[in-house]
This record gives structure tokens, C-alpha cells and sequence, in this order.
């Protein structure tokens, strides 16, 4: 009987994070992150992780937990509701 396992595979070119030396997936960092980047970002981390033996996707996770895009998307938020223009009072 011939058993192959099956493993998913990631896309070549990841838009968020970048393949290191050490064989793991590391974030982009990004200064400003809007809400449809922060999806993105997360979207990606879920493919990484589903792809990943159990053993490697833990340590994947602890890299992942350097850098919280939620984070920065309310800061983000935060500056952006701070310079908008406010409405005149009549």
C-alpha cells in the first residue's frame, strides 16, 4: 500500500513576510497598517500556519507574536482621527 502524506504548500511570494535563514516566516514590519492590510496580514499568518507540522507551526507562532499588526492598525487609526479635519460649528 503506498502512503503519501499530504502537506499544503505556501505561494512563492508572500506579500507579508519574508522566509528567513532559520527556515521560518518572519513579518514585515509596516509603520502603517490600515484595516484591509491588517486582514492581509493575518489572512497570510492562518495559510503559514496551516501549512506548518505542529511542532514547527508553535515556533512559527512565537515569531508571529513580535509583531501584532492589530497593534499598529489602531495606532494607526489613532493618528489618522487625530488629523482629520473636524467639522466647523456654524
Amino acid at each position: 500500500m503506498n502512503c503519501r502524506t499530504l502537506t499544503r504548500l505556501l505561494p512563492q511570494d508572500l506579500r507579508f513576510h519574508s522566509l528567513g535563514a532559520d527556515g521560518f516566516h518572519h513579518p514585515i514590519r509596516f509603520v502603517f497598517v490600515t484595516e484591509q492590510l491588517r486582514r492581509g496580514i493575518l489572512d497570510e499568518r492562518e495559510l503559514i500556519r496551516t501549512s506548518l507540522p505542529a511542532t514547527r507551526a508553535v515556533l512559527q507562532e512565537e515569531i508571529f507574536a513580535r509583531y501584532d499588526p492589530a497593534a499598529r492598525s489602531r495606532a494607526f487609526q489613532a493618528i489618522l482621527r487625530r488629523f482629520s479635519p473636524r467639522p466647523r460649528a456654524r
